[in-house]
């Protein structure tokens, strides 16, 4: 659609009923038989989308784009394009040199990813008529429907930010996941280690396989640092510079780093025991769109701690949901190129309810049913851009 031009735009087309759900719950359609249309609660959705947003959240962070946009495939490079061609230097030109005669035509494989799925998740709860009706005389503690719901709204953005947040051996193959960030930034040698349990760091779950093996080849690694064994090692200076240095020359420039507040005080403790910023500051403008690090118009909003590493100055985000793998560790530590990452939606948080109107009994039991309901993947188009350094011991 050529209204969809940002992200906000598809969430406003959304909610305002333009798109999605039109057709979709309708008198024919009725999935209680209700005879109703109204299920579909946009303004209280838009609302869990702005606390999402608002939330210190891996979500609100992310890039994001839309399947009605960009469809459910995608191109990738499997190797650094700059180094694809059959000579490692440029020609040295003379006068009489031929342009094109015996010029190599190689170009760099191109792999095509096809119907990545989103994956779906909700938070479903019903209150009783009973209980509607104890919350009208109850004291203490008077838990009411509306309350219930401000309660549900915000522990929905947590429970999918700890989805986002999840280690690659926190997840059940029983379903489709949201794939979370330490799966995007993985590698082989992450898959083959013995405390990780092989298809682990896979990505792009289907019904019946997965896009990106990580145990058959290293062309889907992030640069990342792990230790021997499963153990929390004390994070060094040398492990940023070093996992920074191999991710920069792959990627854009345009970096965040992402962990935990435990690991923030590890790293402060690392350039000094006294100081209570980072090097540098940095100014951030946080949209509806994810974390705008880039000068120009309409940044510059929100101060932010910095790292200086290989030349960038980094912003750093914490978040308490950041992956903690090792019991007594710090968390894992991500350098994340936002360029090269988007969480791709295909159903934007949505709230639907029923009520105890004239047709409860219908329902066969007189209840109000809730459900908060998101589709979404998480895609990266390269991944030697990324970066991670994994089981990070406690600042002692």
């Amino acid at each position: 659609m050529t209204e969809l031009k940002t992200y906000e735009d598809f969430l406003k087309l959304f909610y305002g009923g333009q798109i999605g759900f039109d057709g979709m719950i309708k008198k024919s359609d009725d999935p209680y038989a209700l005879a109703r249309t109204d299920f579909f609660d946009p303004a209280y959705s838009a609302k869990i989308e702005a606390w999402a947003v608002r939330a210190d959240t891996l979500y609100r962070l992310l890039p994001k784009t839309t399947y009605m946009e960009k469809g459910d495939s995608l191109k990738f490079i499997a190797i650094d394009p700059y180094v694809y061609a059959t000579t490692s230097a440029l020609r040295a030109l003379a006068e009489t040199t031929p342009l094109f005669t015996s010029v190599a035509t190689d170009v760099p494989d191109v792999t095509d990813f096809d119907y990545i799925e989103p994956a779906y998740v909700d938070l479903p709860w019903h209150v009783t008529m009973q209980a509607q009706l104890k919350a009208g005389w109850t004291r203490k503690p008077n838990m009411t429907p509306e309350l219930l719901r401000a309660y549900n709204m915000e522990r929905f953005v947590h429970l999918l930010d700890q989805d986002l947040c999840m280690t690659c051996d926190s997840y059940s193959a029983s379903r489709i996941p949201i794939d979370s960030i330490d799966m995007v930034i993985s590698s082989k040698a992450e898959d083959d280690s013995s405390w990780i349990d092989a298809g682990d760091c896979d990505l792009w779950h289907t019904q019946t396989a997965v896009d990106v093996d990580r145990s058959v080849a290293t062309t889907y690694d992030a640069q990342v640092d792990l230790p021997a064994t499963e153990v929390n090692r004390t994070l060094t200076l040398d492990m940023i510079d070093n996992i920074m240095a191999s991710a920069k020359k792959y990627g854009s420039g345009n970096y965040i780093a992402f962990t935990n507040d435990d690991t923030v005080n590890a790293i402060q403790k690392l350039i000094d025991p006294k100081g209570r910023y980072l090097h540098g500051e940095k100014e951030v403008e946080i949209t509806m769109n994810g974390v705008q690090t880039r000068k120009g118009v309409g940044a510059g909003r929100l101060p932010v701690s910095t790292i200086v590493t290989n030349g960038l100055t980094i912003p750093v985000f914490t978040d308490p949901n950041c992956a903690v793998p090792v019991t007594g560790g710090a968390g894992n530590l991500y350098f994340i190129d936002m360029d090269h990452i988007e969480l791709r939606v295909a159903m934007p948080i949505s709230y639907f309810h029923t009520d105890l109107g004239q047709h409860f009994l219908l329902l066969d039991t007189p209840d109000v049913k809730h459900d908060i309901f998101f589709g979404a993947q998480l895609i990266a188009d390269k991944f030697n851009c990324h970066a991670g350094i994994k089981c990070i011991a406690k600042a002692t």
